[in-house]
């Protein structure tokens, strides 16, 4: 695992200077309650005000979460800066006290720390992910070869008044296993824990190819998730034959997305007249 952590003897004060931002990346996985954390390459802990920065990207990151969780926190490419007294390790015992109040479980982390760290987190931390996984009650699933990076690749936007679930693709995708498909599938279950409605899947078919041999799978794969209340699957953005997906497919998104929204009941739309209160008697 790579180490990130600064202050090497021959290392020269002023190059801490060179790292001067916060950034944390979050992954989560709602099936098994896991919030991931990482930073970003260049991510330096310098004092409060950074922190001030960790605790508003992990609230926004929490806007999607609706239960209890627990935290697993990547340290690898985290630096922090010379300690000037113990303030700041204070601090941060009582940022993630802070994170306790918004249902936050348990948090572990990973990572090859130097020694004077060794008691700086206010959380277990392991050298290895192996290692963290475990503690943290996260189970290791098999990921077929290149699965994860296909995982990367699919993004989901969940855009609830309109009971719609968006899939775009970050590059060209082509969905020509069942493997892939099967990463497909994990992903999609996994945002669907944030849902207790029927929905709609709406993909962008730009960057996207399902060749015909697999029409018959993912056709399958669909047949499953309308068992968990999809409703419908449409396409947008490409030139393709039609043919070329297992679905109704439009050239532009607007197009796609007036037909969703002619399909969701209006107020009124569904009116029950054995419901109706009679008029009062005169």
């Amino acid at each position: 695992m790579a180490n990130c952590w600064p202050n090497p003897p021959n290392q020269p004060k002023h190059a801490l200077s060179i790292v001067d931002t916060m950034k944390l990346i979050f992954t989560s996985d709602y099936q098994s309650r896991v919030l991931q954390v990482s930073f970003a390459e260049g991510s330096v802990l310098k004092g409060v005000e950074d922190l001030a920065v960790w605790k508003s990207q992990w609230l926004e990151a929490l806007k999607s979460w609706h239960s209890p969780y627990k935290a697993l926190i990547d340290l690898s490419c985290l630096v922090v800066a010379p300690q000037q007294g113990p303030s700041l390790k204070v601090e941060l015992e009582k940022l993630f006290a802070f994170f306790k109040g918004f249902f936050l479980q348990r948090a572990i982390a990973y990572g090859k720390l130097p020694s004077e760290l060794e008691d700086f987190f206010p959380f277990p931390v392991y050298e290895e992910l192996e290692e963290a996984q475990k503690a943290v009650g996260l189970r290791q699933s098999k990921t077929p070869a290149g699965g994860e990076d296909l995982r990367q690749q699919l993004h989901f936007d969940n855009h609830f008044p309109q009971r719609v679930i968006e899939l775009t693709l970050t590059q060209p995708v082509c969905l020509d296993s069942k493997e892939k498909l099967a990463v497909l599938k994990a992903k999609l279950l996994n945002v669907l824990m944030q849902w207790h409605s029927a929905w709609t899947l709406m993909i962008d078919c730009s960057q996207l190819e399902i060749p015909r041999e697999q029409h018959p799978a993912f056709m399958e794969l669909l047949g499953f998730f309308r068992g968990l209340f999809m409703q419908e699957v449409l396409g947008y953005g490409t030139r393709q034959a039609k043919e070329a997906f297992p679905f109704p497919v439009y050239r532009a998104r607007h197009l796609a997305s007036a037909k969703v929204k002619s399909e969701i009941p209006q107020a009124g739309d569904t009116a029950n007249c054995a419901t109706r209160k009679a008029k009062p008697k005169k």
